[in-house]
């Protein structure tokens, strides 16, 4: 028997963060109708919930050690407009999504005050306690985390101390992306090459040229090539213009630009999963400032850091880090890709592989959807006793 419940705070603070949040506001109101939403997040949530953000989800778009310390003021703003929010509406519950150094200091805090400590928090997509700080997951439960719920399943034995749910990943429920639809519409068909910078400012302001030269030398050797890309709603105002040399695909027809994809140069991202689930071949690239460069190299305990070659037994996605993630390396990479077809057929069958991992035996949707029920109800049925 579910209980009546009345608002659920949500935080996401990304373009990835806005999907999935999404994705679980949907199963929430199929199996909590009386449910509402508040919060901060994009277009996706908004829509999804019904809601009006209480500021821009874009405000805590950003990555990077240098980056943060630039916009510290707006971020401690916003931070104690959502702490405020929260004490205000004092929801059933609150639901963040990753964006961790953000939600788990919200939950601390929502935690650590008197009219407030009572509201169960749900943390979405845990810290990366598998690339770095493993010691981190210990301190999900001190700052205020009732219950994990993890994309992946090699997460878990980080968190066997606290409650936790490896839920899959919402990818596996869309749609796959259709070659002939999109020719009909963006013909005629021949060679494609998709760019990927990423959703964060910081990334579309430096990737972006990268990416776009990296193309440019490609057309050099194949003069046939299509290029295109697709911006990740809200993203749009990041973006510099735009000439003839790239076309834009709407992001409804994100999943059958992916299908139709010859090769995708991409931002090491969620998006490595996306590329993956259709099948795209894929070269990935990342480059953060020296300071974070050197406070990484000291935490990092893996050597890749595509999210589709840590799910792999071995990693097989190609990736061009810091100094290596220039035009020069990237077009040689992908010459190699679009000069045989062997090396993708055999990419894509790898991908294949990895993607069955993230299948936890439903949905994304109607398990996350579940498991948040269950934390809320436990919550409810506590204060109850207690009152």
């Amino acid at each position: 028997m579910q209980h009546p419940m009345t608002c659920l705070f949500v935080v996401a603070g990304e373009p990835s963060g806005d999907i999935l949040g999404a994705e679980l506001i949907q199963g929430l109101r199929k199996q909590n109708p009386s449910l509402s939403f508040c919060g901060v997040g994009g277009p996706l949530m908004e829509s999804a919930g019904a809601f009006q953000s209480i500021f821009p989800m874009t405000d805590l778009s950003h990555m990077g050690f240098g980056a943060i310390m630039a916009r510290a003021p707006l971020f401690i703003r916003r931070f104690y407009e959502a702490v405020q929010s929260i004490q205000q509406i004092q929801p059933a519950g609150l639901l963040t999504i990753d964006s961790t150094d953000f939600c788990l200091r919200l939950g601390k805090k929502i935690r650590s005050n008197k009219k407030t400590s009572h509201i169960p928090r749900i943390q979405c997509v845990p810290p990366p306690v598998w690339a770095w700080r493993p010691k981190q997951a210990r301190t999900l439960v001190p700052a205020g985390t009732d219950h994990v719920l993890s994309l992946f399943p090699f997460e878990e034995s980080f968190f066997r101390h606290m409650a936790y749910s490896f839920i899959g990943h919402p990818i596996l429920s869309s749609p796959k992306g259709c070659t002939e639809l999109f020719w009909e519409k963006y013909g005629p068909k021949r060679p494609l090459i998709c760019l990927l910078p990423g959703s964060r400012p910081r990334e579309i302001k430096k990737f972006w040229p990268i990416l776009l030269e990296t193309s440019r030398i490609l057309r050099q050797h194949h003069p046939e090539l299509m290029v295109a890309t697709v911006r990740a709603p809200g993203t749009e105002s990041f973006w510099p213009p735009m000439g003839n040399e790239c076309l834009i695909i709407p992001s409804a027809d994100k999943h059958h630009l992916f299908a139709s994809t010859t090769l995708a140069l991409a931002a090491s991202g969620t998006v490595s999963i996306e590329l993956a689930y259709q099948g795209t071949p894929m070269i990935l690239g990342y480059k953060v400032p020296k300071p974070t460069e050197w406070l990484l190299r000291t935490l990092l305990t893996r050597t890749s850091v595509g999210l589709i070659n840590i799910i792999s037994d071995h990693p097989f996605v190609p990736e061009y880090l810091q100094g290596q993630f220039k035009p020069e390396c990237l077009a040689q990479c992908a010459l190699l890709f679009l000069n045989d077809p062997h090396i993708r057929a055999e990419q894509s069958q790898q991908s294949k592989t990895a993607m069955g991992q993230l299948w936890a035996g439903d949905s994304f949707q109607h398990l996350g959807a579940a498991a948040i029920s269950k934390t809320l109800e436990t919550a409810s049925g506590m204060v109850n006793d207690r009152a």
